[in-house]
């Protein structure tokens, strides 16, 4: 009998622990989909034109630090259009789809 009784305490205390994991978990994703809503991307704020422009200088660019200076640049220029514009922008620049990251190389290599 007092195992059926331990067993059942054990079996509540899990199920209570994986209900407030859930919560939790479901807390945190609208937290960040929040988040997500607010950030204004640097695309957001260009023409059609200027995304042409600045992926044609992408493109010439020879080295990855020539790149770099490129896309700090235009974060600088976009990151002054947000605040004239009193939009939120985030604090630094990063790689949006991991593209300066090395390439994927195949097995073997």
């Amino acid at each position: 009998m007092l195992k059926k009784i331990l067993w059942l305490s054990s079996l509540a205390g899990i199920l209570a622990l994986t209900a407030v994991l859930a919560a939790v978990q479901e807390r945190e994703r609208d937290q960040t989909q929040a988040l997500m809503q607010e950030r204004i991307y640097v695309s957001q704020l260009m023409t059609q034109q200027e995304r042409l422009d600045h992926r044609a200088k992408m493109h010439a660019a020879k080295t990855a630090t020539e790149r770099e200076l490129i896309r700090n640049d235009l974060y600088e220029h976009m990151r002054a259009r947000a605040k004239e514009r009193g939009l939120p922008f985030y604090d630094e620049p990063s790689v949006i789809g991991g593209r300066m990251q090395e390439p994927i190389r195949g097995m073997g290599s």
